[in-house]
């Protein structure tokens, strides 16, 4: 099996090389893809390797319906220790490469907070820490080869999102931008470039001028891509920090600033990707933050709960 040799305690490496073997055979989207890391759904020839990511050794001899059961009752143990499998892995192909801490905001059962750089531990909640640089992430986009019918592209400038599809003769899904396969990669490229540009989202896309293989940088936005010819590159710059805070335990919002609007669609955006109910922050929110403040009435969603959020942290 593709995965005997892997270290269990290497998770990035593991999900690396399942993602990896996987879509090689087929292409899945982001939530099919989550179903390796859901008890319920992972094969089960592969749930002695997703159980060793929770801590567990399952026996050969176990019926299949045992070893489910047994990590079902894993996971709640584990994101105790701080590592939430399915954020874990959307940020890795988002570019972060730290470990990713959890913490849960619950007056009932505050959340011991350890701050790297002192030492200092507390249910107060500081700064998060080891951030990013103080400017945008390297998105882009190489292209291994030409792409074929069906590859897709999918553009966010965290309020819209386009889906970008090649095709050689027309005809493309529903809502989806046509996008003419070229004579050669660098061509449909140019023709991606144009329509991106195009498409009334607030990103650029921009070529790159020296590179093996043909590239093009995206700014102000997100880019994923569906197709063996196509390769995301998502570089950050980790030097600065990055600082996030957050009020005590006792539910009150988080100590920043954000429009409603952006709240929605952060949600929405992040929602779908990771298949959560709970509203992730993460390190870079900044993405998100504007001069204008969340006020009203939080009964009606007016302002950020964290109640039950997710804080995520560079490490």
């Amino acid at each position: 099996r593709a995965f005997d040799f892997l270290d269990p305690d290497k998770i990035y490496d593991y999900y690396a090389r399942l993602c990896g073997a996987t879509m090689t055979q087929w292409v899945l989207d982001n939530r099919e893809l989550l179903d390796f890391i859901d008890p319920d759904k992972c094969p089960q020839e592969l749930l002695p390797d997703l159980g060793k990511q929770y801590g567990l050794e399952l026996r050969s001899d176990e019926e299949e319906a045992v070893q489910r059961e047994k990590i079902t009752l894993a996971v709640p143990t584990y994101k105790q220790k701080g590592l939430e499998l399915a954020v874990a892995l959307r940020l890795r192909s988002l570019g972060y490469v730290g470990q990713v801490w959890e913490i849960w905001i619950n007056p009932d059962n505050p959340a011991n907070y350890r701050d790297d750089e002192t030492g200092e531990k507390g249910t107060d909640f500081i700064e998060v820490l080891h951030g990013i640089e103080n400017e945008a992430p390297r998105i882009g986009l190489r292209f291994l080869d030409n792409p074929v019918d069906e590859d897709l592209v999918i553009v966010t400038d965290y309020t819209s999102t386009v889906t970008f599809e090649f095709e050689s003769s027309g005809g493309v899904g529903g809502g989806n931008v046509e996008v003419t396969i070229g004579a050669d990669a660098e061509e449909s490229r140019d023709n991606l470039i144009a329509a991106i540009n195009s498409a009334g989202l607030g990103v650029t896309a921009s070529p790159t001028p020296i590179a093996d293989y043909p590239e093009f940088d995206l700014s102000g936005g997100q880019m994923f891509a569906q197709g063996i010819a196509l390769k995301a590159m998502n570089s950050y710059y980790p030097s600065s920090r990055v600082s996030l805070h957050v009020r005590n335990t006792d539910g009150t919002p988080l100590d920043m600033t954000i429009p409603q609007a952006e709240i929605d669609a952060f949600k929405e955006l992040m929602g779908l990707e990771l298949g959560l109910d709970v509203l992730p922050v993460c390190t870079d929110i900044r993405v998100f933050a504007t001069d204008l403040e969340v006020t009203g009435d939080p009964e009606q969603g007016d302002a950020l709960d964290v109640s039950d959020a997710l804080v995520l942290t560079e490490v």
